[in-house]
């Protein structure tokens, strides 16, 4: 029988003092206890908007074979790394003795390319390895290619993204090193001397976006934090259902209670191999199955298209 319903800490000692709300449930704890995935990979995301304030919330979550767990959240006034590390160390004081099974930090933690949130992650959880979603690297690299402002060709724009793509997908770190040159000998990257520098930043900090730094153990082949995208979802379309939340008190009651419920529930629905379930609380929202039966009417309509 777990001690506490739930584990808060939030500071709040006035307007220069930035608000810090960190969140860890009992079955937040369990994803702790019992799944190997916790120390290996994890994923932190951040959104907005869920809230009159729109204090960002960071989610952290981990993969298992029931799809993406969470680990604990985080609710903060800004997003600079001084307050992302203070959330992170409230956050870190919620966790169980035995957090990350036992390893009490993750091996890998797949983040979007924010400055603020990897310099706070690095401070609290030190011995983690930082790593960049290789979906989002890419994007940003091709919404700098269409910015007009930079001065990219249209017809060139193709080549150049293709050249870094082969960075990225490099199998050896020799490899690397070999298409770099060639991305640097190239003609086009010599036509753009913003774009070689704009990549030469990036090549600095190689290791975080390069695929053949990851050890493919601890990856299971995901490089993307699509997990994290998907708790997010969650969060917006089915507890949040598209709506804010009226307060900070309101949030927090959505959080512990009905977030861990739609969790609880899809896990048993996966345990009991009720699939049906799972499918229409991730559609419809936690009250799909609930529809009286008198609402519903046979309809005459043969095709929705005709």
């Amino acid at each position: 029988m777990e001690k506490r319903l739930y584990s808060v800490i939030v500071i709040a000692n006035g307007k220069e003092e930035p608000l810090i709300l960190a969140v860890c449930t009992p079955l937040m704890s369990r994803v702790h206890r019992h799944i190997l995935q916790s120390k290996e990979l994890v994923f932190i995301d951040a959104s907005s908007s869920f809230e009159d304030f729109n204090n960002p919330m960071f989610v952290v979550s981990t993969s298992s074979a029931a799809g993406g767990l969470p680990l604990g959240i985080v609710v903060t006034s800004a997003e600079s790394a001084t307050v992302i590390h203070q959330g992170m160390t409230k956050l870190s004081q919620m966790f169980p003795e035995d957090a990350f099974y036992g390893s009490g930090s993750p091996k890998k933690i797949i983040i979007d390319d924010s400055m603020a949130e990897r310099d706070g992650l690095r401070k609290t959880l030190h011995t983690a390895d930082i790593l960049l979603c290789t979906f989002h690297f890419l994007q940003n690299i091709w919404r700098w290619l269409l910015n007009v402002k930079h001065g990219i060709d249209c017809d060139e724009r193709q080549i150049l993204m293709n050249l870094v793509r082969k960075l990225v997908y490099a199998k050896t770190e020799a490899e690397l090193i070999t298409e770099y040159s060639h991305f640097e000998n190239h003609p086009f990257v010599k036509n753009y001397k913003n774009f070689n520098s704009y990549i030469a930043n990036y090549w600095v900090r190689r290791k975080e976006w390069a695929l053949c730094f990851r050890d493919a153990v601890y990856m299971r082949g995901i490089n993307t934090n699509n997990y994290a995208e998907s708790g997010i979802r969650i969060l917006k379309d089915i507890v949040f259902k598209r709506v804010k939340a009226y307060n900070l008190i309101q949030l927090f009651n959505f959080i512990t209670i009905t977030f861990d419920m739609y969790y609880k529930r899809r896990l048993l629905a996966i345990a009991y191999n009720r699939m049906d379930r799972y499918i229409a609380l991730r559609y419809k929202g936690l009250g799909a199955l609930e529809v009286p039966g008198n609402n519903i009417k046979e309809s005459t309509t043969k095709s929705i298209f005709s």
